[in-house]
């Protein structure tokens, strides 16, 4: 029987409330860190809410590489605004130039598969035109302008729709797939890329998330639900936390064939060394409390990396700022690691970037793999109170030093729960 091929990760790209790109992101992180802005939302007699947002800033995706073609097509199908197709293809594009492969659909490229994490594409523009539709306007006869627009705006709802978007303009002709495992979309979708080169059936996969925060409709479900931070701030694991704050933006990551890299000279960020996933099946909004399924999601993630817990040298958990969530995990860290001497280093992410939803695990995994590269640690920002049970001992100040071996681990809504282990490969090397 054939080996399993190894999968590494030769490219990064992603737009964030930190910057455009791994490299200014991962400057801004540490010179300039983000923070959330106001943002408001007024329909008259309906709703008048106002938001902090973590806002990515603006760009341009022709000049990320994104053909002129290309923006003509979308701008004909009412794409032009779609704030997380735009997303989707800018992170692509930075992904692909970041391992030095053609971003146009005109040059060549070799069997490249897609897997797209997206937490409900099309709703935004959906919700925000029937939000924006005054009760006394009659549209809704047939074959009214108005209706034709939001047949279309429904239509798009269906989900193997942004692959397809995606693999058009990049000229992508492997396999193509959609996934929404809400926070854990991502690490799935980084999983299913994965499983694509190691079965044999591309040498290259895209894996890609991004999240649009801005539509009131989900701002005001998270409000209603008590998970909106309402004093502003985002404080992973922290006493004094009173929710999580949106973030706007997304991820792509190329992987690829090991050797394949290796000949063609690509850097190298870390190999994909193992992953492991459950369902824990209790509550949509909560984690179950007395649960330690994480915990065998951790031990099985090493299981397959093959090494033990106590090699890992960083955790990157949820870390939202909900606090059963956030428990949940503290829980689960102490079962997985207490008995150890030395804990891993623990630090959360969503304080830089906001909580990007189904895109989240994504995001987080380009910046831990981008901070793995330059042999270092960013700090967790905004938690200064730790739980009494179980408290958790976070990065509190940039540390440079290597990371062999790295987790990065989810417990999303739902139930989702996930985690995946990056290696530092012999090979590796880092190119500024």
């Amino acid at each position: 029987m054939r080996e399993p091929r190894r999968v590494v990760v030769t490219g990064i790209g992603t737009v964030t409330s930190a910057g455009i790109g791994i490299g200014q992101t991962l400057v801004n992180m540490a010179e300039h860190p983000p923070r959330p802005v106001e943002i408001g939302f007024s329909i008259p007699g309906r709703i008048d809410i106002q938001m902090p947002v973590f806002m990515a800033p603006h760009y341009d995706i022709r000049e990320l590489g994104v053909s002129e073609r290309h923006c003509r097509w979308l701008a004909s199908e009412g794409l032009a605004h779609a704030r997380d197709l735009q997303h989707m293809l800018a992170c692509t594009a930075l992904a692909l130039r970041d391992a030095e492969l053609p971003i146009s659909s005109t040059e060549a490229h070799t069997h490249i598969a897609l897997v797209v994490a997206d937490e409900h594409p099309g709703f935004e523009a959906l919700s925000s035109r029937l939000l924006a539709l005054k009760p006394e306007q009659s549209g809704w006869q047939p074959g009214s302008s108005f209706m034709e627009t939001i047949s279309r705006d429904f239509f798009r709802l269906n989900t193997f729709l942004y692959p397809h978007f995606v693999a058009r303009v990049f000229g992508f002709t492997g396999m193509s797939l959609f996934v929404n495992s809400a926070c854990s979309s991502g690490l799935n979708a980084i999983d299913v890329a994965a499983s694509e080169i190691r079965n044999g059936r591309s040498t290259v996969a895209v894996a890609v998330a991004t999240d649009d925060p801005l539509n009131p409709t989900k701002l005001l479900w998270f409000k209603n639900a008590g998970l909106y931070a309402v004093n502003g701030r985002l404080e992973p694991f922290g006493r004094e936390q009173t929710g999580t704050l949106p973030g706007d933006g997304g991820a792509a990551l190329i992987l690829e064939d090991r050797q394949s890299a290796l000949q063609r000279g690509a850097r190298i960020y870390a190999e994909i060394a193992g992953a492991a996933f459950a369902q824990d099946g209790w509550k949509v909004m909560h984690a179950n409390p007395v649960s330690k399924r994480a915990v065998a999601v951790f031990a099985q993630t090493c299981r397959e990396a093959g090494v033990p817990l106590t090699n890992v040298d960083v955790v990157v958990p949820h870390g939202c700022g909900i606090a059963s969530t956030d428990m949940y995990e503290a829980r689960c860290l102490h079962a997985s690691f207490g008995s150890q001497a030395a804990w891993p280093h623990i630090t959360a992410l969503k304080p830089y970037v906001g909580h990007c939803l189904g895109a989240s695990s994504l995001v987080e995994s380009a910046l831990l793999l981008g901070c793995m590269a330059r042999d270092m640690i960013p700090p967790t920002t905004g938690s200064n109170t730790p739980y009494t049970r179980w408290p958790i001992e976070l990065v509190r100040t940039w540390r440079f030093q290597p990371v062999n071996v790295a987790i990065k681990s989810t417990c999303a809504m739902a139930g989702y729960i996930g985690a995946i282990a990056f290696s530092r490969h012999a090979h590796h090397e880092c190119r500024e």
